[in-house]
């Protein structure tokens, strides 16, 4: 990342260390949601797959690690190097090493979403759209966070080129998810009013992320087109790694919430596969009624029989 370098810190303390202060302020909020959200995920499938639980553990202890590294990197320069040039200009370790983690956070979500996208959609295609560009974005993270450990006082200027790519990579990686996971579930819609509404939520909640994420991405690149020389294109990509875990872990929650929402009411046969994109699951066939949804095509349930799909739709 090009380093900063400030003639007078104190007539640019809004745009260093406020910028990155409120940063971690975001930060630190961000993670205490998702450190709800696990404990709410990790209660609800504590009998889930072992897998997901594995992965989910593993990004909650990579998401601990980068707010404890993003603090670091804070005190270093708020504290320790408050009003000294010198230390502005320097690249501390705990910040590259925000950046490293930052991206394994990213990579580790983008492999969900693309499993469970693939799941759905009973078909490999979408990692075409989503592999590639996570694939160039974690690269040239990884090589900027390398470079800055080397050259933490003397970074050159031509070596910007890797946040426009990493960032613009990441961008792209978001709307492709956005895009396929819509398309997925746009498959499953039914004759059903109350599986098309679900899916409806489900398709709007991952065009918001994607609005989300993408917009935090060019921010980025245009605050560092803009404003080289501080640290505001620093604070926005240290939000998105927060923002990114975030998503998924809500995602998955959802699938509770939609049940418990929904455990009274008679549904579609197949709307338990929509919502096992949360647990990897094949999605079940298309109900058995045809044709446009109206209420004379819904089928007639006797007493027992509502009784029946209520627990299928609570197992």
């Amino acid at each position: 990342m090009p380093s900063p370098s400030l003639s007078s810190p104190a007539s640019h303390i809004n745009a260093t260390l406020g910028a990155i202060v409120i940063a971690e302020i975001v930060t630190a909020v961000l993670y205490g949601v998702a450190f709800v959200q696990f404990c709410v995920y990790f209660y609800h499938n504590n009998r889930g797959r072992r897998y997901t639980r594995t992965i989910m553990s593993l990004l909650w202890l990579l998401s601990t690690v980068y707010v404890a590294f993003t603090s670091h990197a804070i005190y270093y320069y708020s504290v320790l190097n408050f009003n000294n040039d010198t230390g502005l200009d320097l690249v501390t370790w705990s910040l590259a090493s925000a950046l490293f983690i930052g991206a394994l956070i990213e990579v580790v979500v983008t492999s969900v979403f693309a499993f469970k996208i693939c799941k759905l959609s009973d078909s490999t295609w979408p990692c075409v759209f989503i592999v590639p560009p996570q694939v160039i974005s974690l690269t040239m993270l990884i090589a900027n966070a390398a470079l800055d450990v080397k050259f933490p006082q003397n970074w050159n200027s031509k070596f910007s080129w890797m946040w426009y790519g990493a960032f613009g990579a990441q961008a792209t990686t978001d709307f492709a998810i956005a895009i396929t996971l819509c398309m997925a579930l746009a498959k499953h819609r039914s004759c059903f009013d109350k599986t098309n509404a679900l899916i409806t939520a489900l398709i709007y909640y991952s065009i918001g992320t994607c609005v989300l994420t993408s917009s935090v991405s060019l921010v980025t690149i245009i605050t560092l087109a803009l404003l080289p020389t501080n640290f505001v294109h620093i604070a926005f990509a240290m939000l998105l790694p927060m923002l990114i875990g975030n998503s998924l872990v809500a995602l998955l929650n959802s699938k509770n919430m939609l049940r418990d929402m929904h455990d009274a009411q008679i549904v579609s046969v197949h709307f338990p596969g929509v919502l096992d994109i949360a647990d990897g699951a094949t999605p079940d066939p298309a109900c058995a009624v045809h044709g446009e949804d109206t209420k004379d095509q819904i089928p007639h349930f006797t007493d027992q029989d509502s009784e029946m799909e209520g627990a299928s739709v609570r197992a």
